[in-house]
């Protein structure tokens, strides 16, 4: 069976600061991650579910497609301080599925110089 890296990485926030997320892939818990932390995981080349909790409240499902070639990143976040302070209220009752938000990790592009038409 081949093998890929996903890489799970949180950024560094005000909310949950102290907290850790619970990391699941296909339905099973793989780690905790802190704030500015990175879980490395090897996992089987194909399409997988990750999903982040703390507590009660989730994240949405992300399926992410992982390669032998490179790594791939995803990125977990709170959603909870995105916006005014009484959205917090919203998040941690009608909003739990969405407190949490998982997304594929920017990556770094290089910038191509112009080319000069030819004369």
């Amino acid at each position: 069976m081949q093998t890929g890296r996903l890489i799970v990485k949180r950024p560094n926030q005000y909310a949950d600061k102290i907290r850790r997320y619970r990391i699941y892939v296909d339905g099973l818990r793989v780690g905790t991650l802190k704030a500015l932390d990175e879980l490395p995981l090897d996992v089987s080349v194909g399409e997988h579910e990750v999903v982040a909790r703390i507590d009660w409240c989730r994240s949405n499902v992300l399926k992410v497609n992982v390669r032998t070639q490179e790594p791939t990143e995803v990125e977990v976040s709170s959603n909870a301080m995105n916006g005014a302070a009484f959205l917090v209220l919203y998040y941690i009752t009608f909003g739990y599925s969405k407190y949490l938000s998982l997304r594929l990790a920017q990556r770094g592009f290089a910038v191509l110089p112009a080319a000069t038409p030819a004369r």
